[in-house]
């Protein structure tokens, strides 16, 4: 039996991603809210492994990708902008590590 490296492996687990069957009913939900003038600030939340992360990323990636000629026409424009806020363990979150 071969030696497996852990390190190569533990790469390549965490880089599976399994799509949950209503990712694709969230992500259109923020395209809607996205649409709207009024709303500002979204604020995306669940338990930890639910794909939070996951989603934000593909629907950032996205979105920034049909206004690529706009942000070219305009360097200073950015229509989305997102943090990750990663939970820390505690009971509360830590604004600081933010």
């Amino acid at each position: 039996m071969k030696h497996l490296d852990v390190k190569k492996l533990t790469k390549l687990i965490s880089s599976i991603t399994i799509k949950h069957h209503k990712q694709d009913a969230a992500k259109a939900q923020i395209e809607f809210i996205v649409g709207c003038d009024d709303i500002s600030i979204i604020v995306l939340t669940g338990p930890t492994g639910a794909g939070k992360s996951t989603l934000l990323r593909q629907f950032a990636k996205e979105y920034l990708e049909s206004h690529k000629e706009e942000m070219a026409a305009d360097p200073s424009l950015r229509p989305v902008a997102y943090v990750l806020a990663t939970a820390s363990g505690h009971r509360s979150f830590d604004w600081k590590s933010l």
